[in-house]
């Protein structure tokens, strides 16, 4: 965990700011801990912005517009671009996957052998040992209908 003595941004106040740590150290509630603005600050910021209807939000949905091997293909090409810009230094490692160690006492389906691709809008998670497709997703912005206004882009 660490905790920092911060001024604040806005009113110039000194205040602890706990900047990691997985449990809670500080006697301020975690949504008003910030790292610009006091816990007063951040407060009244929140209130404020608690009036405001929302137009539209982010989020995840699921999806099965590209499949694993496109991704991979996207990854590999990717790859290849890289090296030939940047003058083929022999290695590059990969920008969109992350691999996950097994895990004892976890559920082996899903955490041995898994890994993730990212690209653009899509986040894949699969079973390398076994191919399987996990879940696929891609990242949009909706309106509080859930109409698709925009797709995000990760890059």
């Amino acid at each position: 965990m660490r905790i920092g003595i911060v001024y604040c941004k806005n009113c110039g106040a000194k205040y602890n700011w706990q900047a990691s740590g997985n449990y809670w150290a500080l006697d301020t509630p975690q949504e008003y801990n910030d790292s610009e603005y006091c816990p007063e600050c951040k407060k009244a910021i929140i209130d404020a912005l608690a009036l405001i209807e929302k137009k539209s939000i982010i989020k995840w949905i699921k999806t099965n517009e590209v499949n694993l091997e496109t991704l991979k293909w996207w990854e590999e090409e990717n790859i290849r671009e890289r090296k030939l810009l940047e003058g083929n230094p022999g290695h590059l490692l990969p920008h969109m996957k992350r691999v996950f160690a097994t895990l004892p006492g976890h559920d082996t389906i899903h955490i041995q052998g898994r890994e993730e691709y990212s690209h653009k809008f899509f986040h894949c998670e699969y079973n390398r040992n076994t191919n399987e497709l996990l879940s696929l997703t891609i990242k949009v912005r909706v309106d509080l209908s859930d109409k698709i206004l925009e797709y995000i882009n990760r890059d």
